[in-house]
């Protein structure tokens, strides 16, 4: 999967949020076994395929930071719980698997099927909503006037709220006037089992780019 252009770095509201949104997640050294993403990524840090990681509730990588992924990565979060991912404006995910050793975010179900850990093996089964998503939030410009302010054609100031994220502005806006905007990059990334209905039309759906 190609590189998505669409990041501008931006300073974070200064109000306090309350539970895992306003506290730092440490990263987990190689090796470690099973770890809890319980917290917001707001430093840049690894996860490595030598642990599988599992989001503990709507994760949001943040404040600039930059989340690497090895390949080979496994991010199998507990089935219906809502583990759920989202980069910000202003940050990154680097996630570039290879055709050998993709990056796989599944649920603890899917994990289950496989034999001796190796996903080759996992069984499909007819299932969705067993996780929440990936989402990654730009700064682009974009063509929004569901906000007040904002006018139907692209213009620099137009920024729109990400379906599925209720955290607040702060986190869950997208949009700006960076064309040049810069995200990251994802390549041989399998998303699996994905979805999560938050409200009457308002939904996590596998990859959702702002």
């Amino acid at each position: 999967m190609r590189s998505f252009n669409n990041v501008l770095a931006i300073a974070m509201a200064a109000a306090a949020i309350s539970g895992a949104a306003s506290a730092q997640w440490v990263e987990c050294p190689p090796n470690t076994g099973n770890c809890n993403i319980n917290a917001n990524i707001t430093t840049s840090v690894t996860l490595y395929k030598s642990n599988v990681y599992n989001l503990v509730g709507q994760i949001y990588v943040a404040n600039g930071a930059t989340l690497t992924i090895e390949p080979g990565t496994v991010i199998a979060s507990t089935a219906n719980a809502g583990g759920s991912l989202a980069v910000t404006r202003g940050s990154k995910i680097i996630a570039i698997g290879t055709k050998e050793e993709p990056i796989i975010f599944t649920s603890t179900n899917d994990v289950a099927t496989w034999v001796g850990g190796d996903p080759k093996t996992g069984t499909w089964r007819a299932a969705a909503n067993e996780w929440g998503n990936l989402t990654i939030m730009g700064a682009a410009y974009i063509s929004e006037n569901a906000l007040a302010g904002n006018t139907p054609v692209p213009n620099a100031l137009n920024q729109a709220d990400m379906e599925g994220l209720t955290t607040g502005p702060a986190f869950d806006r997208y949009g700006g006037g960076n064309d040049d905007d810069d995200s990251g990059s994802l390549r041989y990334v399998s998303i699996r089992y994905t979805g999560k209905v938050v409200g009457l039309g308002n939904e996590l759906n596998a990859i959702s780019l702002g």
